[in-house]
């Protein structure tokens, strides 16, 4: 039966989009592992249904309109969700927060440019069902949507697919502005000049990768909130105090893991070696200095 088929094969693709997203560290690499997971269930999908049929158009109808674009909106999810990520401004909050309320006015224009198809999906309207979800489908001239294979989807099909992906893009973004607006460091605003650039306070000037060698360190070693906060709050907390973006804590200790040509602790090695010498220093001018 096509609606268990469809039920049990879409249960397998989120599953293995699930393992996919934890497997690699690499944007490029995620994007695409995720792209031929989808792809490879939306051949299944199209072999089944050149295969087997429609038993009549109300299927036909019900898995164009429900099954299809739960499927393709994934294809559509990944592929926004990394141009989304390539563009982020990632050393300015300012600039971020701008950056992602555009990205929401984008979806809406999208919702507005295919208004009354956009209106159609959201109140789960019948009336032109078979307009839009029969194959035989004549191709509305103003969707904002690339031509599709007709023998296995409709013009509107794939617009709904769009819908399900943007929706959930534009919910995702609009629960990252509410953590930056109610974030305990966001409520302490970094004042910035009209250039964007900070005008006081705490600025990182290192590398980037040398704080998060000492963030991994400080957190490991359970010195913040003894130990009870999350890993990916520390990192997005002391990376709003320097005003900087550290990034998935994962993904940088992989960085930290994976170097061959420095030490894998080379900055606390570093920091180590100042402290010493430091103190060596100070014995050779004082040599009291430390005695009891």
């Amino acid at each position: 039966m096509l609606r268990t088929f469809s039920d049990n094969l879409y249960a397998e693709l989120t599953d293995e989009l699930k393992k996919t997203s934890v497997e690699f560290n690499d944007c490029l690499r995620v994007l695409t592992a995720n792209l031929s997971v989808v792809r490879k269930y939306l051949e299944q999908l199209k072999l089944h249904i050149l295969e087997k049929p429609f038993v009549d158009k109300e299927e036909e109808i019900w898995f164009f309109k429900y099954q299809n674009p739960r499927f393709f909106q994934w294809q559509i999810y990944y592929l926004e969700l990394y141009t989304i990520n390539c563009h982020k401004p990632i050393h300015n909050l300012k600039k971020l927060v701008r950056y992602l309320s555009s990205q929401i006015d984008y979806f809406d224009r999208l919702f507005l440019l295919n208004d009354f198809q956009h209106q159609y999906y959201r109140r789960s309207a019948t009336e032109m069902d078979e307009l839009y979800f029969l194959r035989a489908e004549p191709k509305p001239s103003l969707l904002a949507i690339p031509e599709v294979d007709p023998n296995v989807n409709t013009t509107t099909s794939y617009l709904f697919a769009k819908f399900m992906a943007y929706e959930r893009l534009k919910t995702e973004i609009a629960q990252e502005l509410n953590k930056i607006e109610h974030s305990s460091v966001a409520s302490y605003p970094i004042p910035f000049d009209k250039k964007g650039k900070r005008t006081e306070g705490f600025r990182w000037t290192g590398e980037i990768v040398n704080l998060i060698e000492i963030a991994h360190g400080i957190y490991l070693n359970r010195q913040v909130n003894e130990g009870d906060m999350g890993i990916n709050d520390f990192f997005e907390c002391l990376g709003n105090f320097f005003g900087v973006n550290l990034g998935v804590p994962k993904r940088g200790f992989e960085d930290l893991r994976a170097r061959k040509r420095l030490s894998k602790t080379h900055f606390i090695d570093r920091m180590r070696e100042a402290i010493l010498k430091k103190i060596d220093e100070d014995d050779a001018h004082n040599p009291h200095s430390y005695s009891s």
